[in-house]
């Protein structure tokens, strides 16, 4: 077929040379014409590379002098092929898109909301790139309105392939203010009283009295004595006394001398993950929810420090499309033995720590230790007094 032929001028090489050449060669030539050093000749497109590599080695110069029609087109296509590709892709990925949820839309101004209602969707099979088809939007809409913090209703839209949240936020509730419920101070241990510090409630307990943990100290239900008069039938009008009792929030402090009884102990010998320093990111494709590693295999003996994600992001919107990393360190295990004096001094370390963290708002009055060393560990128990606060506040609810 004449349109797919390429009209060739050969010059350059004495065209004797050129004749006996292309006769051993695989090209199939036809209209060939010579004439002193110029050969002219068609060929067919696809043996155009065949013989600029011919004429190459021939040292001879190829000039094309007309093309077929459809050899004419597809040069004038194959420039804009990346066009092409790139038009037959984006239309293969609309065809696919279709039924999947490119983006979300949460149609509220609260960015509280927002995110609360993307995590929840993402917790519920609807993360962006969710299958359309596979959706419950009910069940989703119900989800929304009963664990989206401040939505009162939800209602879900498809538009193309874009899901749209429509939620309305709670009415404000009125503010709750638990600081005048009625409540008692009762004893966080077992203790003696050593101090009584009361601002409103009903002392029940004395200066140097044990209480056991538990034992009510100050209590919110106070004794009221009303004095009434009454008709009697036959002393007449007397006045009698009424036993009531009023509700109040019990305010103060109240301080005693209590016992507590710590035990540190020291192995002297300990395995402990050591983090050497040499780190490490593996990276994954996320194509609709499916990811795809983009590394040979996961080395071992690295522990994962922290985890993210960048979503591909179009026109402002999030897509399926995203890389997640993975932050890894490499991690070793390594023994330590200590000595026994060296296990005695971590212990006291230990010792320090406790009092600094717990106890630096007491009064020790008092500390007794007791060292035992065992064959594979090292025990410190400690006695303390402590001066300290006693109480606390517990809220009661009164029966009606």
């Amino acid at each position: 077929m004449r349109a797919w032929y390429i009209s060739l001028e050969m010059t350059g090489v004495p065209s004797a040379r050129v004749l006996t050449e292309l006769a051993k060669s695989h090209i199939t030539a036809r209209e060939i014409t010579a004439d002193g050093d110029r050969v002219t000749f068609s060929v067919r497109m696809i043996q155009l590379r065949a013989v600029r590599r011919f004429a190459a080695s021939l040292g001879a110069e190829l000039r094309e002098t007309e093309r077929g029609f459809l050899a004419a087109a597809v040069k004038g296509v194959l420039p804009r092929s990346g066009l092409l590709i790139g038009a037959a892709a984006w239309a293969a990925f609309v065809f696919v898109a279709k039924d999947y949820a490119l983006s979300i839309r949460v149609l509220t101004d609260d960015e509280r909301i927002r995110a609360d209602v993307l995590r929840l969707l993402a917790e519920n099979g609807c993360p962006t790139g969710a299958y359309i088809p596979d959706l419950d939007k009910a069940g989703l809409e119900r989800l929304l309105k009963q664990k989206a913090e401040g939505v009162s209703w939800a209602g879900i839209s498809i538009t193309d392939s874009t899901l749209i949240v429509d939620v309305y936020g709670d009415d404000p509730q009125p503010q709750m203010f638990y600081d005048r419920m009625p409540s008692d101070l009762v004893a966080t241990r077992d203790a003696v009283v050593g101090k009584i510090e009361v601002l409103d409630g009903q002392l029940v307990t004395t200066m140097g009295s044990g209480v056991v943990r538990g034992d009510k100290l100050v209590s919110g239900r106070i004794p009221v004595t009303k004095k009434v008069v009454k008709d009697d039938p036959v002393l007449g009008r007397v006045i009698a006394e009424e036993q009531s009792e009023k509700y109040v929030r019990s305010l103060g402090k109240i301080y005693g001398v209590y016992t507590d009884v710590q035990t540190f102990e020291q192995p002297l010998a300990e395995t402990s993950l050591v983090h050497t320093g040499s780190t490490l990111t593996l990276k994954r494709l996320r194509v609709f929810g499916m990811e795809i590693p983009l590394y040979a295999e996961r080395p071992q003996g690295y522990s994962t420090v922290s985890e993210g994600y960048s979503p591909l992001t179009l026109f402002g919107e999030e897509t399926p499309v995203g890389v997640a990393s993975e932050e890894c360190e490499l991690c070793s295990f390594s023994t330590v033995r200590y000595t026994p004096e060296q296990a005695v001094e971590r212990t006291r370390r230990l010792k320090q720590l406790y009092e600094q963290n717990f106890l630096s708002e007491c009064e020790i009055r008092s500390c007794s230790e007791q060292l035992e060393t065992a064959d594979d560990r090292v025990r410190l128990t400690v006695t303390y007094e402590i001066y300290g606060l006693i109480s606390e506040e517990k809220q009661f609810f009164i029966k009606k």
